[in-house]
């Protein structure tokens, strides 16, 4: 039988204490310990990505954010992960389920320190990529020059764009080429990816909205169809030109006259107007005819409104015959 002492429960009930505690402890110490690595860094999986080899690795399709070390992630970005597409310029679609999925069984505890992208991942065998914020960024500092320079405060208030541009070959320089020349509203462009001796590797195309802001004139009263416009008629409000049907008028030459109303506030614009003609229709003129050895004048009726130099139909009253004269100024025409 084995001796005992008075004190040896006591002995044992403070040891199980002991141990109670440190295992408390431990247990504490392990999950701040975690909690503190999670805070610390993290990896942001791509939406995106191109695997180079057999294998996809780690740093082909994931981001360190946060306080990890570059030799840490030289080292964990080397992990080879699942197979990569057999053939080469092949792409595979993974669910953000099955990517998780994927993450956990190479990586294990690792995968937890993983940001997934809502909508899963695209993995390419080769080639290369460019991304949608590589595209977007490129394509303001391409237009900045030229919204600078038109007329009125120029912005880009969205862009259409592709989610990626896959290419055959890395690409030394992305070329954004408008359609047209850059307008208010919509605009077409032509992305080509090029390699480093200037062929093209890869393509595709984005949509640009412009706003342009700028000051146009407006009537400031209802203004029949016919009338003249000049100072007393108009107001200048600032409005977007992107969202309006036609060219406005920025309310200088003239004399002008609408050819359709125009309603309160509303701008005037380049296709509804028409200059103010010398001659109006009905109005009796001189017409002149100019011949090596003579010159005759007589007054005929304008058949058409005209300006200075259009030629238009008037009738001699007397004869009643029609013919075609041009406007050499305020009631007088002459034919040739």
């Amino acid at each position: 039988m084995t001796p005992t002492t008075p004190h040896a429960p006591a002995i044992r009930a403070a040891l199980v204490a002991i141990l109670t505690l440190a295992l408390a402890l431990c247990a504490w110490f392990t999950a701040s310990g975690a909690r503190a690595a999670q805070a610390e860094w993290g990896l942001s999986i791509l939406p995106e990505a191109c695997a180079q080899g057999e294998r996809v690795l780690l740093s082909e399709i994931a981001k360190p954010f946060g306080d990890l070390p570059g030799a840490h992630w030289r080292k964990l970005g080397a992990t080879p992960l699942w197979a990569a597409p057999r053939r080469e310029g092949r792409a595979e679609a993974l669910p953000k389920a099955e990517l998780a999925a994927r993450l956990r069984e190479h990586l294990g505890d690792l995968a937890r320190l993983c940001v997934l992208p809502s909508g899963g991942m695209t993995v390419r065998r080769g080639g290369g990529l460019v991304t949608r914020e590589d595209m977007e960024n490129r394509i303001r500092q391409a237009l900045a020059p030229t919204l600078a320079t038109m007329d009125g405060r120029a912005e880009i208030a969205d862009l259409d764009l592709p989610r990626r541009l896959f290419i055959d070959t890395p690409f030394s320089k992305l070329e954004i080429q408008p359609t047209a020349p850059l307008k208010a509203g919509r605009n077409s462009l032509r992305l080509v990816a090029k390699a480093a001796d200037g062929q093209a590797v890869g393509q595709t195309t984005a949509q640009v909205f412009v706003n342009v802001w700028r000051v146009v004139a407006c009537a400031s009263r209802p203004v029949n169809s016919g009338e003249t416009v000049g100072p007393e008629q108009l107001l200048f409000k600032t409005k977007n030109v992107a969202h309006l049907p036609g060219e406005p008028w920025d309310g200088h030459g003239g004399p002008w006259r609408v050819k359709r109303p125009v309603g309160t506030e509303q701008p005037l614009y380049r296709h509804n107007l028409e200059p103010v003609p010398v001659v109006g229709r009905g109005e009796l003129v001189t017409l002149t005819y100019t011949g090596r050895h003579v010159r005759l004048s007589v007054q005929v009726e304008a058949l058409q409104d005209g300006g200075v130099g259009e030629a238009i139909n008037v009738r001699n009253r007397q004869s009643g015959r029609t013919l075609t004269a041009f406007v050499v100024g305020a009631g007088a025409v002459q034919v040739q």
